[in-house]
């Protein structure tokens, strides 16, 4: 098991109490095409995806 994997409970239970300090900006969507292929690609709990969804996006992809 690597030191990541070992880490992986703590920062599922974490997610929950955490404040998504950067929130999405609706009005940046706007003429952006719901049907969009839309990759998030990095380390995070896939908020952003949550909050694309949320405003009828539904080409979302989370790698993290």
């Amino acid at each position: 098991m690597s030191d990541l994997d070992s880490q992986t409970a703590y920062w599922d239970a974490a997610a929950a109490t955490k404040t998504f300090t950067h929130p999405l900006h609706v009005p940046w969507l706007d003429g952006v095409d719901r049907h969009a292929a839309i990759l998030d690609y990095g380390c995070g709990y896939g908020r952003t995806m949550e909050a694309l969804d949320e405003q009828g996006f539904t080409n979302l992809t989370h790698q993290g």
